[in-house]
């Protein structure tokens, strides 16, 4: 038999990415900052701008994930919402507008 959560978590992660996180860890990913030194870019040092370059890449492909993670947030159906709207504390939730707490009602 196929564990619907293994099998819903392979499928989102090949077709949306790093959302499936939000299946197997409970939590959205969250992508750090790329640390680098300005002085480290200047000219003097940096004459062929590689090491600019470079940094301007991972800040780009930084830029990249957070924008599909956006993307791809899951889209609830309103049968779904109205039955967690029923659930304790809505108000709460509701107010703080939190997926990754909308995720863990659902899964219970």
């Amino acid at each position: 038999m196929i564990n619907f959560r293994q099998a819903i978590t392979t499928y989102v992660r090949r077709e949306f990415g790093d959302i499936a996180y939000i299946f197997t860890v409970m939590f959205y990913p969250e992508y750090d900052e790329v640390d680098y030194d300005e002085d480290e870019l200047k000219k003097a040092i940096d004459p062929y701008g590689l090491k600019r370059r470079e940094i301007e890449k991972l800040l780009s492909m930084r830029l990249e994930k957070m924008d599909r993670l956006e993307t791809n947030k899951p889209r609830v159906s309103q049968e779904l919402l109205d039955k967690v709207r029923q659930m304790p504390n809505w108000d709460t939730f509701d107010n703080e507008g939190d997926p990754q707490e909308l995720m863990k009602r659902v899964m219970v």
